[in-house]
């Protein structure tokens, strides 16, 4: 199994990796990162609201501190890695599917 999640989804609910580490749950967390709750963003300006005439969205953005999913997920007891090229995300999956027994 593979849970593809933004930062902003994961923070939300940070309890699913602590989840996966209790259970020993054999599964694939992708997590893109791009330091904001996006969604929020989006609605906020598809309802044309304050934040978004004034191109400020307080507690929106996580760059600060910026999260560090890698060390959270490690501080579990989970393995994790970070990919920062497309080849690696390609590695990084096979590598996980290969440990979740979904590919052999």
């Amino acid at each position: 199994m593979v849970a593809l999640l933004g930062d902003g989804s994961a923070m939300y609910t940070i309890q699913g990796l602590w989840t996966a580490a209790r259970e020993n749950l054999r599964m694939v967390f992708v997590i893109i990162n791009n330091y904001s709750y996006r969604i929020l963003k989006q609605r906020t300006n598809a309802m044309k609201g304050l934040a978004a005439q004034a191109d400020s969205y307080v507690g929106m953005d996580l760059d600060r501190p910026r999260v560090d999913f890698v060390s959270v997920a490690r501080g579990l007891g989970l393995t994790a890695h970070r990919a920062t090229t497309l080849a690696q995300v390609c590695e990084l999956l096979e590598a996980g599917w290969r440990m979740t027994g979904r590919l052999s």
